[in-house]
């Protein structure tokens, strides 16, 4: 009940923020954004076609990892939470996105987006909850929920969990992921 979300918060992350920042890392590094400059496609068509690929390679993420955990596991749904769990991950998807794209805005290289998106994901992933480690000391507990991906872990993990009602959205960690992926945004955009 608790893996399950968990993980499939990861492939999300996994989808759209490390997968993202390194395609447009790589396009950018192999001429292709310069190419396609030269075509009366939008730039922002463009940006706005890759989330969208991010966006469906996450929803099938999503919809794996939840079709493994219900089958072969056991995992049961709470239908009363389903709506609050939607919201939470287009929230995630959009924090993720933006952050993916950031990354590839500010890294130099491929091999930098690479670096930064992958090593900085695991990282975050260690102190959020989603390999489920024990308890953790009090400050990386605060370290983690300076980022958004405690915030995306923690009310995917309550949607499942039946001793929680979480049938409303946690509106403080979606609040923390929008500043997140408004704040990256802005970098983007710049």
């Amino acid at each position: 009940q608790y893996t399950t979300p968990a993980f499939a918060v990861f492939g999300v992350c996994m989808a759209c923020m490390v997968s993202l920042a390194l395609a447009v890392a790589y396009a950018r590094a192999s001429g292709v954004l310069k190419r396609l400059r030269g075509t009366p496609l939008p730039p922002s068509v463009h940006i706005a076609g890759r989330v969208v690929s991010a966006l469906w390679i996450s929803m099938i993420a999503t919809v794996v990892m939840v079709g493994v955990g219900v089958t072969f596991y056991g995992v049961q749904i709470i239908w009363a939470n389903v709506p609050a769990l939607v919201l939470t991950f287009l929230v995630g998807v959009a924090c993720f996105c933006a952050i993916g794209l950031a990354i590839a805005a500010l890294a130099p290289t491929p091999s930098a987006a690479q670096a930064v998106s992958n090593g900085g994901l695991i990282l975050l992933a260690m102190i959020s909850g989603v390999f489920g480690f024990a308890e953790l000391p009090t400050w990386m507990e605060w370290i983690a929920k300076l980022f958004p991906l405690k915030h995306f872990v923690d009310p995917a993990a309550s949607g499942f969990n039946p001793y929680v009602d979480a049938s409303l959205p946690a509106w403080g960690d979606l609040a923390v992921m929008a500043v997140w992926g408004i704040a990256a945004a802005v970098v983007v955009r710049r």
